[in-house]
């Protein structure tokens, strides 16, 4: 029985040991979506909201506002496989995501909703990116 409540120390432990480890933070869901890091840019993160469903359903938005974006900068996102905006066809992405210039990311997750899709749009004028994916 001692081995027993040793060992549910041990997983409760371990439980916390990798929930602490495993914080999602918009660099690291930026990173894990679209393999971009912010490592090398001034910014701040202007809004993190996520919402996700017990079935899985939600999404993530998250604005990043950049005090400059250098050339580097740029080069390093294009180099990522950004495109110019505008975004060809844009029917089920919301007009608050998109800006008149800069660069996007615009990729279908692998299911048959056409409401399944990640985003991630950098505005040039105003510096400011938007990452934005849902799951329906």
């Amino acid at each position: 029985m001692e081995k027993i409540v040793k060992l549910g120390i041990v997983v409760l432990f371990m439980s916390f040991l990798h929930g602490a480890c495993t914080t999602r933070t918009p660099e690291k869901i930026l990173e894990q979506q679209f393999n971009i890091s912010l490592k090398d840019f001034d910014y701040q993160v202007e809004t993190f909201e996520e919402q996700w469903n017990p079935n899985g359903d939600g999404y993530a938005y998250i604005i990043f506002k950049f005090n400059e974006l250098t050339e580097n900068n740029i080069n390093y996102l294009l180099s990522s496989g950004l495109k110019e905006l505008p975004i060809p066809d844009r029917k089920e992405i919301p007009d608050r995501f998109l800006c008149d210039n800069g660069y996007y990311l615009f990729e279908k997750v692998g299911s048959n909703d056409e409401r399944d899709y990640k985003l991630f749009v950098v505005d040039t004028e105003n510096n400011k990116a938007v990452l934005y994916y849902q799951y329906m």
